[in-house]
């Protein structure tokens, strides 16, 4: 075999294809799930919410989502981040 195959088998190893693979999956059944809470939402938010003040309700729910969105990441990265300190 020669030095450029044996590269790519073993960057294809590096790659773990079959952990990718399960996480694109997980990932989807992730993002229906997300689909339909969104729908579900948006009905409770309908029927609660007069029409006049639909426009702004919205943009504050997006913003208070986004908020609680980013300190979510921003703990879970910092968790990670000490759990493969530790590791180590």
């Amino acid at each position: 075999m020669s030095d450029r195959m044996k590269t790519l088998e073993e960057q294809a190893m590096k790659l773990d294809i079959k952990g990718v693979i399960l996480t694109l999956i997980i990932s989807s059944f992730g993002f229906v799930a997300a689909l339909f809470w969104r729908d579900a939402i948006r009905e409770l938010i309908l029927k609660f919410v007069p029409e006049s003040q639909g426009i702004t309700f919205y943009f504050a729910a997006a913003i208070i989502a986004t908020v609680i969105a980013v300190i979510v990441i921003y703990i879970l990265s910092r968790f990670l981040k000490e759990e493969e300190t530790t590791k180590k």
